[in-house]
């Protein structure tokens, strides 16, 4: 951490300065220095190197909801702009919506998740498009629901898309639509995701059984 200590703007460029704040920050959090740490991430600006700028405030919001402090949490993740890291960007949102329904607001966070794209972060995407699925479900919204999770593919989130395929099979049998729902949970694939194929599986039987009754 010495070595870090030393590179600066002047000497060593904004580029390197940025990484080597980044990297002192988390040397910090490892020694439960998270105070000092927040000091340092909080040097970096966007203009020495946007990605590593987003990296930061992606780590400073997290400290900051980890101890419940969710302005500020908000506040950090709200600086990270899809063109320093597309990718960062879809991660902090996502992080926006959480800490959003941790507090109560529900509607801020089906906003949020609903501008992720696929194109910022698959991953983020597929976890946004679920997380909304599960919001709109509790709140009778089915045919929201159904049309969140369907949005998500195998190819931008292979775990989500088998979770949402689960719920929707589940939706459209409690809808009493048994036939549609048996035929996403039969698509479900052994080599895709053996978990979820046995509930898919289980799914079928009860789903099945009690039809019959």
């Amino acid at each position: 951490i010495e070595e870090l200590m030393k590179v600066t703007r002047e000497k060593d460029g904004d580029e390197e300065y940025a990484l080597a704040q980044l990297n002192i920050g988390a040397t910090l959090v490892k020694n439960d220095e998270v105070n000092k740490a927040l000091s340092v991430w909080n040097k970096i600006s966007h203009s020495d190197d946007a990605t590593v700028f987003s990296r930061a405030q992606l780590n400073v919001g997290n400290i900051f909801v980890r101890s419940g402090d969710y302005e500020s949490a908000l506040a950090a993740w709200s600086n990270i702009k899809p063109l320093y890291s597309a990718e960062i960007y879809g991660q902090a949102q996502f992080n926006i919506g959480l800490a959003s329904l941790e507090n109560g607001d529900i509607e801020k966070s089906l906003l949020v998740w609903s501008k992720i794209s696929s194109e910022d972060n698959a991953i983020m995407y597929g976890q946004a498009q679920f997380n909304i699925g599960v919001a709109l479900e509790k709140s009778g919204n089915f045919e929201g629901a159904l049309l969140a999770w369907r949005n998500i593919t195998s190819e931008n989130n292979a775990k989500m898309y088998g979770q949402a395929q689960i719920n929707i099979g589940n939706v459209l049998v409690r809808l009493d639509e048994l036939e549609a729902g048996l035929d996403v949970w039969r698509n479900l694939k052994f080599d895709n995701d053996v978990e979820i194929y046995a509930l898919a599986q289980l799914n079928t039987g009860i789903a099945l059984e009690r039809n019959n009754d």
